[in-house]
């Protein structure tokens, strides 16, 4: 009787490890193709810069220029020449160039921004002719502890998938940075060059874009957070923002007299869009490096002290300006008073 009972325990452990074993094969197998499905969908985002360099031949000097790329992250591509992406990837980018997985290289510009949400488009030259359309899911019905994968490239290695799960879900106002939008946290790797990349549910449908990492060692710790889709749906895909073409840092206090900026506060300008409204209209940015409470900023640019006759004196005024900036209008007569130099000037547009 033991020894049937035995041979019946053996026989049933053995089962059990043959499923466990089949069921992890099919979870490999499905998550390979997946991976073949989706995964031209996926964009590496570089920098593109032109720096001049003076040359000497035996006819004398001349200038050269050469075109630098800097990896800076990963996107999604929703239609055939549409880019959704990170806005701290992207945001005060001047040229970007998405390259894809079979090498096709398209040049593109940032359209639509909202830094405080972490989201922005950028418009391709022309279309990439082998996309394919993507499911954006609903992310309201993914539940801690379902397992995701993401596409991206970390550390400038193209085209990596990590995976994970859902380790928790945090509300629009998690992060003071982000405040807008609300947060998926995963254990699914992710590392520099990640950022902007998409975040899959195991159906291959998107239900987040990689955002930041929580980290002491400057690495992956499990801590990732990627902006939810219904979340990029409601601040950016329905109904996009105006792209200002500037990065600014709020000054107030001692930085603000130290600056003699005429009123509690100003906003600096850090870098201007040549091709943008703010860029036409001669906005200047910073060329100064400098440390202020352990954050690197740039002076020398313009400090801007109101917008449309709103000063920049509150908090709550602040908060108006960063929604002007994003319902600014090509269409509408804006005007910016700024000083610079010393002296007060105000920048209109019509």
């Amino acid at each position: 009787m033991m020894s049937q009972l035995a041979r019946f325990y053996c026989v049933l452990v053995f089962l059990t490890f043959s499923l466990n074993v089949y069921s992890q094969a099919k979870e490999q197998e499905s998550l390979t193709q997946l991976y073949k499905r989706l995964h031209t969908s996926v964009v590496v985002l570089k920098l593109v810069s032109s720096v001049n360099k003076e040359e000497r031949s035996s006819a004398g000097n001349f200038s050269v220029t050469t075109v630098k790329s800097k990896e800076v992250g990963s996107g999604l591509l929703i239609e055939n020449n549409l880019v959704l992406t990170a806005a701290h990837v992207v945001h005060g980018s001047d040229k970007l160039k998405a390259v894809f997985f079979d090498g096709i290289e398209i040049m593109g510009k940032v359209i639509s921004s909202d830094i405080s949400a972490d989201l922005s488009l950028v418009r391709l030259d022309k279309p990439y002719s082998s996309f394919k359309p993507i499911i954006m899911g609903d992310s309201d019905k993914m539940e801690i502890g379902d397992p995701v994968f993401v596409i991206g490239a970390p550390y400038n290695v193209s085209y990596t998938l990590s995976r994970g799960i859902i380790s928790g879900r945090h509300h629009a106002g998690y992060d003071s940075d982000f405040s807008k939008s609300e947060f998926f946290q995963t254990d699914a790797s992710l590392n520099p060059g990640n950022s902007g990349g998409p975040m899959f549910n195991m159906q291959g449908e998107v239900i987040g874009i990689a955002s930041f990492i929580k980290t002491q060692s400057g690495g992956s710790e499990g801590l990732g957070f990627a902006v939810t889709m219904n979340s990029a749906k409601k601040n950016m895909l329905n109904q996009p923002r105006f792209y200002s073409g500037i990065t600014h840092h709020l000054v107030e206090g001692g930085l603000a007299r130290a600056l003699n900026i005429p009123q509690e506060g100003g906003l600096l300008v850090q870098h201007v869009v040549k091709d943008s409204l703010t860029g036409r209209l001669g906005l200047k940015g910073g060329m100064i490096k400098i440390k202020y409470h352990k954050k690197s900023l740039l002076i020398g640019g313009d400090i801007i002290l109101k917008i449309d006759d709103i000063p920049i004196n509150s908090q709550e005024n602040y908060d108006k300006i960063n929604k002007n900036l994003l319902d600014l209008g090509a269409n509408k007569e804006h005007s910016f008073t700024i000083l610079r130099n010393g002296e007060i000037r105000t920048l209109t547009w019509q």
